[in-house]
C-alpha cells in the first residue's frame, strides 16, 4: 500500500488537470433485416404429391419481410445482396405524403377482440373467447366528477403542444424546397381574406390567429410558456369570446371531374384566445410557432415587399414534399380534434 497510495494520488492530480466530461455517443444500432427470399413455386400435378399440400409437412410458404425503404439516398452498407437498403421511389413517396385532405394516417394495424370480434360466430360463443380487459358496465350509481370536460380539453391542447413541439424538433431547412411549410400573412393578406371571406391559397390546411400573450396588469412580465401535463391554473375566460374555429371558403377551384354532389373546400381559421384560456400555453403555443417561422425566416426576404408588415396569422398550407423537411399533419389533426370538441363540428350541445 506505501507503494500505490504515492501512485495513485499522482494519477488523481494529473486527472484533474484534465478534461472532466467526456461525451458519450451510445453505438449506432445496425439495422436488421428480415427478408427471407421467397421459396419456388410448389408444383400443383398430382403425380408429384402422394398426398395432399395441407396434410404434408414440407414447407410451401415462408414469411417474408423486406427492409423499408428511406427517404433520402442511404448510405452504404455491408448488406446481404437479397435485401440491399434503397430509397424510396417517387411514387411510393406520393403515396405516403399526398392524404392530407383527408388526414389519414396510413399504418396497418390489428383491432384487438375486445373491440372489434371476429364475427365468425354468434355473438354468445364469441364473448365467450375474450381475453382478459376492461368491459362496460352500467352502474346505477355512476357519476361523472365536475371536472371531467376541463380534463378532456387540457388533455387535446397538450396534444397540440406536443405535436407542434415534435414538429418543431424536426423541421429542417428548405433543402431546396421553395414552399414554406408555415408562414404568417401580411396585414394586407389579412385584410383582403376578411373582407372575401375566402382564402386565395392552395393546399391550405389551417390559419392560426396566434398574438403575443401581454404582460400581467400586477408583475408587468409576460407569462412563461409551460408544456406541463398538469391541468393550468390561470385559466381566464373573458365574457365575451370568439368562437375557437370558423370556416373559410376556398377561392381555389376545384378539379371539374369532381361531381357537384361535393361540398366546397373550407379551411378553418383557429383563434387561441378560445381554444387556450390558459395564459402560459398560450404563451408556449406562441413561443413553437416563432421557433418554426425561424426555419422558415427566408420567407421575409421572399414574401415581404416594402412597405409591408407581417401580421400575427400564420398559414399553415403544407405540400407533397414538405414530408422530407417535416410532416405537419399531426398538427392539423390536433387543430381539427379541438375544433369537434368545442362542438364546431355539428349542431348541438357536447354531452
Amino acid at each position: 500500500m506505501a507503494r500505490i497510495l504515492p501512485r495513485l494520488v499522482g494519477r488523481l492530480e494529473r486527472q484533474g488537470k484534465q478534461q472532466t466530461v467526456f461525451p458519450f455517443r451510445a453505438p449506432k444500432r445496425k439495422r436488421q433485416s428480415l427478408f427471407t427470399p421467397p421459396l419456388p413455386p410448389p408444383s400443383f400435378r398430382p403425380a408429384d404429391h402422394p398426398q395432399t399440400i395441407l396434410l404434408s409437412h414440407n414447407i410451401h410458404y415462408v414469411r417474408h419481410k423486406s427492409r423499408p425503404p428511406s427517404l433520402s439516398q442511404p448510405q452504404i452498407s455491408a448488406s446481404v445482396p437479397p435485401d440491399p437498403p434503397r430509397q424510396m421511389t417517387p411514387a411510393e413517396f406520393a403515396w405516403w405524403s399526398n392524404p392530407y385532405h383527408l388526414l389519414i394516417r396510413l399504418v396497418g394495424m390489428q383491432v384487438p377482440p375486445t373491440r372489434l370480434p371476429s364475427g365468425k360466430r354468434s355473438v354468445a360463443q364469441t364473448l365467450e373467447q375474450l381475453e382478459r380487459g376492461g368491459y362496460k358496465r352500467l352502474s346505477p350509481d355512476l357519476s361523472l366528477y365536475p371536472n371531467l370536460m376541463h380534463h378532456i380539453a387540457h388533455l387535446l391542447q397538450f396534444r397540440l403542444l406536443a405535436d407542434s413541439l415534435w414538429f418543431a424538433v424536426r423541421t429542417h431547412q428548405r433543402l431546396g424546397i421553395p414552399n414554406p411549410i408555415l408562414r404568417r400573412l401580411t396585414r394586407e393578406e389579412w385584410g383582403l381574406m376578411r373582407t372575401t371571406g375566402s382564402l386565395p391559397y392552395q393546399n391550405a390546411v389551417a390559419v392560426l390567429i396566434v398574438p403575443p400573450v401581454n404582460k400581467d396588469v400586477t408583475t408587468k412580465r409576460r407569462p412563461t410558456p409551460s408544456f406541463s401535463s398538469l391541468p393550468p391554473q390561470d385559466e381566464h375566460c373573458p365574457p365575451t369570446l370568439p368562437p375557437t374555429s370558423t370556416l373559410l371558403d376556398s377561392s381555389v377551384k376545384s378539379p371539374n371531374d369532381l361531381p357537384d354532389a361535393i361540398s366546397s373546400l373550407q379551411i378553418p381559421l383557429y383563434n387561441s384566445v378560445s381554444a387556450f384560456p390558459s395564459r402560459s400555453q398560450r404563451a408556449a403555443l406562441h413561443s413553437l410557432l416563432l421557433r418554426i417561422l425561424d426555419a422558415e425566416r427566408y420567407l421575409k426576404y421572399l414574401h415581404l415587399q416594402r412597405g409591408e408588415s407581417f401580421s400575427e396569422k400564420h398559414l399553415h398550407h403544407p405540400r407533397a414534399a414538405t414530408p422530407k423537411r417535416g410532416d405537419p399533419a399531426a398538427v392539423a389533426r390536433a387543430l381539427w380534434r379541438l375544433r369537434m370538441y368545442d362542438s364546431e363540428g355539428w349542431s348541438g350541445s357536447l354531452l
